[in-house]
Parts: C-alpha cells; sequence; structure tokens
C-alpha cells in the first residue's frame, strides 16, 4: 500500500453506484452507494446504511444545500455510504397500495438489504443511521450485534421547525393533502427540505 502513487485528491474522488436488492419474489428496494479510494484502502472496511422518514427518498441524506451532503461527507471519510428508497418510494417497487407497508415490512425489507451491503463490501458490520420513521426501523435492525456496529437516531428538528416549516404544517389544507392519498403513496424530493435544513435569518 504504496502512497507514493495516489493524490489526496484521488482518495476523495467519489464514485456512486445503484443497487436494486431483492426483498422478495416481485419485490426489490433501490440503495444509492458512494464510496472513495479511501473507503476501498481501509480495512477492514466500514460501511453506514442510511434510513430515510417514511415520505423522502434515500437522495435525503444528499441535500443540495452546503453542510447537508451527508452520504459525500461519509464516504470521504472512508466509508461505503447507503442510502436506500423504502418500498413504495423512489426507484423501488410499488405494492398496489402504499398503505401495504406498514413498519414491520420496512424493518424485514432491511434485512437482505444489510446482508447484501456487508457481502458486496466485505464489511464486517455495518453502521446504521435513520431519521424520523427510519430511525425506529434502525432501532429494530440494530438488535443484531453480529451484523450492526452501531446504531444512531437523528431527528430534522431539534426543537422546532423554522418560521415556514411551522406555517406549511400547521395549515390544515396541508395536513388534509397528507392524509388524503388514495393509494397511500406520498413522496418528498430532497429539494423540499431547504427551508427546514436552512437556519432561520
Amino acid at each position: 500500500r504504496d502512497p507514493r502513487w495516489r493524490s489526496a485528491a484521488q482518495l476523495y474522488l467519489l464514485y456512486s453506484l445503484e443497487h436494486d436488492v431483492a426483498v422478495g419474489p416481485v419485490r426489490r428496494v433501490r440503495v444509492s452507494e458512494k464510496f472513495t479510494l479511501r473507503s476501498w484502502l481501509r480495512w477492514p472496511h466500514r460501511g453506514m446504511l442510511m434510513l430515510p422518514g417514511t415520505i423522502s427518498k434515500g437522495s435525503f441524506y444528499n441535500i443540495d444545500v452546503d453542510g447537508y451532503r451527508f452520504q459525500d461527507d461519509v464516504a470521504r471519510r472512508g466509508f461505503f455510504a447507503f442510502t436506500v428508497d423504502f418500498e413504495g418510494s423512489g426507484a423501488s417497487t410499488y405494492p398496489a397500495s402504499g398503505l401495504d407497508v406498514p413498519h414491520a415490512s420496512m424493518v424485514q425489507s432491511m434485512r437482505p438489504v444489510l446482508a447484501y451491503a456487508r457481502a458486496a463490501r466485505l464489511i464486517p458490520k455495518l453502521d446504521v443511521l435513520g431519521e424520523s420513521n427510519g430511525g425506529a426501523v434502525a432501532a429494530e435492525l440494530c438488535d443484531d450485534s453480529a451484523r450492526v456496529r452501531s446504531c444512531t437516531l437523528s431527528s430534522m428538528i431539534y426543537r422546532e421547525g423554522t418560521p415556514f416549516l411551522s406555517a406549511v404544517f400547521q395549515d390544515p389544507g396541508i395536513l388534509g393533502f397528507i392524509g388524503s392519498p388514495t393509494q397511500g403513496d406520498l413522496q418528498a424530493e430532497a429539494a423540499l427540505y431547504f427551508n427546514n435544513a436552512l437556519p432561520s435569518p
């Protein structure tokens, strides 16, 4: 592992891959992976599985706001950084009704994802991070100490949201809209979080 052949820029250059992981006979979950040369050279390999909130896609972890490109940052620190689109969102499979993806199903569908990531990158144990309801899924995955190294639960809001967020999510029209999809499918793109992610002036 002679370091003379590589530059710092090469060590931190980001690479991206998309994986479709089977979680049932006709079900699959889209897993987005980012890594660097540093990820490969670190031994033993380290990996982090990042689980978004229910209505968010995995791209939640790379919001285009300075300081919020978390998946990129994790990869540059030498991890294989994985995000997922839960079933019923993004590029994963969609059940007939989004209401058919209860919490237990979300947990069970992540176990093959854990196994796939570990095997594909020779990672002894994955670190798991979950935000919002993804945190509840992460908490259950973390009962597997043979495959999970650590568990971090996060919340997008510490004490209170920005004034914009509070105004929007307390509006009766928005609350009615959130509860109205007939098939139970509602998704929030990462770009919608910028008003919550940016600090108040």
